[in-house]
């Protein structure tokens, strides 16, 4: 309440720098902060994928795949973001060295808004990028700590321009010694993206049997 007074205060003085309050609420980029409150369901996942992370860099472990599955609406945006960030934040103080993350998403509006994120939080460069841009930039020889795919329903299944391989998920976790991916397989959109039920429980059976599946609810 006195936030929104204050808002409205400094709004009167100079539009062009404080709009009305609905309009940031709204904004895409406020929905992804990663610093926005958590809910509890949404809070024990970010807890549960960032000790499965520490806990696979400090043992040497590779291959870990980390399959958070929910429905829309269920806080699968915001949870990768306030993850990676606090992963960021806190890998030199766990780990004794910043951890090379990176952030991958093949929505254009969405990879925007990532972008400006990582911009103004100061997150580092080319942490943000398309799935495709991430493989071709990087060899399995030598693997980044971990790579948070938002969005993993949109991931490709088949060559397509630029991308000459047939599944991206494999490919990024053979570039990745973590892999944390968001899922919601009811929002397929091209035949490029379609995945086969075999395929798909082939993924999910990985983090299953590394007890990295996560089921995201209301």
């Amino acid at each position: 309440e006195i936030f929104g007074k204050v808002w409205n205060a400094l709004m009167k003085e100079q539009k062009e720098l404080f709009p009305p309050e609905s309009v940031i609420f709204d904004s895409a980029i406020f929905k992804a902060s990663p610093l926005k409150k958590l809910t509890k369901k949404q809070q024990e996942a970010k807890d549960l994928i960032i000790s499965r992370v520490m806990a696979a860099i400090s043992s040497g472990k590779e291959g870990q795949l980390v399959f958070v599955q929910g429905e829309a609406g269920t806080g699968k945006t915001v949870l990768p973001t306030s993850t990676f960030y606090e992963l960021i934040r806190q890998g030199q103080e766990i780990c004794g060295r910043p951890l090379d993350c990176h952030l991958l998403v093949n929505h254009d509006q969405q990879l925007g808004v990532y972008e400006q994120m990582a911009e103004r939080l100061d997150l580092g460069d080319n942490v943000v990028s398309k799935p495709t841009s991430f493989i071709n930039s990087h060899n399995p020889s030598s693997k980044v700590d971990v790579s948070f795919i938002d969005e993993g329903h949109l991931l490709l299944t088949q060559g397509k321009q630029s991308y000459q391989g047939t599944n991206q998920l494999e490919d990024v976790m053979a570039r990745s010694k973590v892999t944390v991916i968001m899922f919601d397989e009811f929002q397929v959109l091209t035949a490029e993206e379609y995945w086969e039920q075999e395929v798909l429980e082939h993924f999910k059976d990985i983090s299953k049997k590394q007890e990295n599946h996560i089921t995201l609810d209301y």
